[in-house]
């Protein structure tokens, strides 16, 4: 069987008092890419967080590359998992290759007087190269056959067309989960977003139309 990159069982979350998620369970293995859709505020950003390490949930369990949250060294396991927030800039102005570096030291900016080694440095060169600025996700499945992605999106428009699995998420709970010709349907999409949609899928990619209820 195909190994278990990210596990998040009966998992809720809790803030100030504010159910975020609730009883949400996904198991991502090796080589799946899933796509994680809600409205906002339906907790898809927040379970991204848990599955990249950098929050614990306030119940049930949540294991990252075979280690269960709070029996590890968060910022060690970091090292290993990249979490992508386009919400949170940098505070000063940074090259790509600083960017990408930040990776080695668990940091959002490099640390002062941290230099990489030689090695790493290459590596890090190899990796923009990989990257690019136009079909990264396309381009990393097709090099990294067993690498596990999460994505988080509100548009259907933006999933890639090599998007194996999706989550729909509503309210913090989870309405379906699973490959995803079974659950990208008009109707489970409608309960999601409480829209009536009408889908289509051209060659992998979708999109959607939606008419407003009255």
């Amino acid at each position: 069987m195909t190994a278990v990159v990210l596990r998040a069982e009966d998992v809720h979350v809790v803030r100030d008092g504010r159910p975020i998620l609730a009883e949400v369970s996904l198991t991502v293995r090796a080589g799946e890419h899933w796509a994680l859709l809600g409205a906002n505020g339906a907790g898809g950003s927040t379970l991204l967080r848990l599955l990249g390490a950098l929050v614990h949930p306030t119940r049930g369990t949540v294991e990252v590359l075979g280690h269960r949250l709070g029996r590890v060294d968060l910022r060690e396991l970091r090292a290993h998992v990249g979490h992508v927030d386009p919400r949170h800039p940098p505070a000063s102005p940074l090259r790509v290759r600083d960017v990408v570096l930040t990776g080695l030291t668990n940091s959002v900016e490099p640390l002062p007087r941290w230099r990489p080694e030689p090695q790493q440095a290459a590596r890090a060169e190899r990796l923009i190269g990989t990257l690019g600025l136009i079909g990264a996700l396309e381009d990393l499945r097709r090099e990294h056959p067993r690498l596990a992605t999460v994505l988080v999106t509100h548009h259907l428009e933006e999933l890639p067309a090599h998007t194996t699995h999706a989550l729909l998420l509503r309210e913090g709970r989870p309405l379906a989960g699973g490959p995803v010709g079974e659950v990208l349907t008009a109707d489970r999409l409608g309960k999601c977003f409480d829209l009536p949609p009408t889908l289509e899928r051209h060659e992998g990619r979708w999109s959607v139309r939606t008419a407003r209820r009255a």
